[in-house]
């Protein structure tokens, strides 16, 4: 994953940013994206920074993720503090495609959240869980 360009920014962190924008039809979607390959066989790792609307907690982003199909929280004070890909390729809980834990607001901004994602990617297409994520948060009034 070579840098293409004097930017410093890679061909698959301009995707990343990218195909969010396309899928939801927002040229002007705010998105950074940094990629980093490690040596793993299965799954998708991101650290993901959302910025909400209004200012939202850590327990209730836990909460409404935790009711979304396919979605297991990891939450804090749990045995298993947050979801690692060794764990998640093999597990055998079929209904949980996505593994979200590490949720935090931001100390500086109480609008914005970190969350640790971890996905199968034999199991999960990343368009399928952009159109998944978008419908749930427009059907929860996330999105206006």
């Amino acid at each position: 994953m070579g840098l293409a360009d004097d930017t410093g920014y890679s061909h698959e962190e301009r995707k990343l940013a990218a195909e969010p924008r396309r899928i939801l039809g927002l040229p002007e979607l705010r998105i950074t994206a940094t990629a980093v390959r490690v040596p793993v066989f299965d799954c998708h790792s991101e650290a993901v920074h959302v910025r909400t609307t209004t200012a939202v907690t850590a327990e209730a982003v836990e909460d409404a993720l935790a009711a979304a199909p396919g979605v297991r929280v990891y939450r804090r004070g749990a045995t298993t503090a947050y979801p690692m890909p060794r764990v998640v390729a093999t597990s055998d809980d079929d209904r949980a495609l996505v593994h979200v834990g590490r949720i935090r607001t931001d100390p500086d901004d109480d609008r914005a959240l970190w969350l640790w994602v971890v996905a199968d990617n034999l199991r999960v297409g990343a368009a399928a869980n952009a159109v998944d994520i978008v419908a749930l948060a427009v059907n929860r009034g996330w999105l206006r």
